[in-house]
């Protein structure tokens, strides 16, 4: 008002014609809508209809007007400045959203980097939960994870919710006024839910929800990764261990299958001393092909194993394993059926010999005592 009585009397002190005068109050509306909004500037256009044909359209000085030519001039002004008004608040309305999309936009990547590039040392709900409080500004943030069942909190207010509370917001898509709940969805499944109070839009509700999704999924890939990365670490000390043991018994091994040979090569001891002697010097055999196995095994276990692959008949394995375990099979019988027709296959001899006598040990382990083992070879 204050603005159109300064314009009146600046232009009675020129003074101005009419047409002068009308535009000079329509650029003052466009003006007080661009700075005040739309309902200052219409307010504005009746008072400069009224000044411009009290000070401006014969008679002046009276709010009659004679002419019919100057009620269209004053209509068209009226008019024009209501819909310049309209179109200019339109126009700071749109300026203003933009402008605050785009600071959600930078904060919703700077939450982004926040939470993404986190190193993960505290707890993931209570990074994330702090994070969305402190780049939003929101008074309070609740986030509840389905998996842990556990609710974090974060923001000066303090809202603890119960589940039911919870999942009631997220039907409503509130609790109390200013407050907005989202679910938090990794594809179909839901793993938690997010409650903000506070001046925030539902576009960037859902994004942040989103962000928590991934966030969650990322954690648990990485602890994946973590658990495989330790199973490896743990696998590959235990093959190292167990092929280290396995090499320090081969030389006691060597030791008594040096002495129990040399002893059985005297002729001259008792018939009881060298069947004492047989014994150790094939348990000796025997302790060693044991040994041999588990640095076989320790190695393919840590991925060192190197095939030496040749044609090999599938006959000439059975038989080598059945000689190597006569002793356990003393008291099984023993089915063998092999096809002469088979051909050779490359393959690594110990290796299949070694699976094969797992093969054989695991049927003497699992079967009851006296049972017969089948070996059937085939097409």
């Amino acid at each position: 008002m204050v603005s159109v009585g300064a314009l009146t009397a600046v232009c009675r002190t020129l003074p101005v014609n009419q047409t002068t005068a009308s535009l000079s109050y329509l650029l003052l509306v466009l003006v007080v809508a661009s700075a005040w909004g739309l309902l200052a500037a219409i307010s504005s256009s009746l008072v400069a209809a009224i000044c411009l044909n009290f000070f401006f359209f014969p008679p002046v000085g009276t709010l009659t007007i004679t002419d019919p030519q100057n009620w269209i001039a004053l209509a068209a002004f009226l008019s024009t400045a209501v819909l310049a008004s309209e179109l200019s608040d339109r126009a700071r309305k749109q300026a203003a959203e933009a402008v605050a999309q785009r600071r959600e936009v930078e904060r919703l990547y700077s939450l982004s980097r926040a939470v993404l590039l986190d190193p993960g040392q505290g707890s993931l709900g209570s990074t994330i939960t702090s994070q969305i409080a402190e780049t939003f500004n929101l008074r309070a943030v609740v986030l509840f994870d389905t998996f842990s069942r556990k609710t974090f909190l974060a923001g000066p207010e303090d809202i603890r919710l119960s589940m039911e509370e919870i999942e009631l917001g997220l039907e409503t898509g509130g609790l109390t006024e200013g407050t907005q709940a989202a679910a938090v969805k990794l594809g179909n499944k839901a793993v938690g839910i997010l409650v903000v109070k506070g001046d925030l839009g539902t576009p960037a509700l859902q994004a942040i929800a989103n962000l928590i999704a991934i966030s969650f999924e990322k954690a648990a890939s990485e602890e994946v990764s973590s658990q495989a990365r330790t199973a490896r670490q743990s696998d590959e000390l235990k093959s190292s261990i167990l092929d280290a043991l396995a090499h320090e018994f081969k030389t006691p091994l060597t030791s008594i299958k040096a002495a129990s040979t040399s002893l059985l090569s005297r002729s001259l001891a008792p018939a009881h001393e060298r069947e004492l002697i047989s014994i150790i010097d094939e348990e000796a055999d025997r302790l060693t092909a044991l040994v041999t196995e588990a640095i076989q095994i320790s190695r393919i276990e840590a991925g060192k194993v190197k095939l030496n692959k040749a044609p090999t008949y599938l006959s000439d394995v059975v038989n080598s394993v059945l000689g190597q375990m006569k002793l356990r099979l003393e008291d099984r019988p023993v089915q063998v059926s092999l096809d002469p027709t088979l051909p050779a296959v490359l393959v690594d001899r110990d290796l299949i010999e070694l699976a094969f006598r797992q093969l054989v040990d695991n049927a003497l382990k699992y079967s009851q005592q006296g049972t017969s083992v089948s070996i059937q070879t085939s097409r």
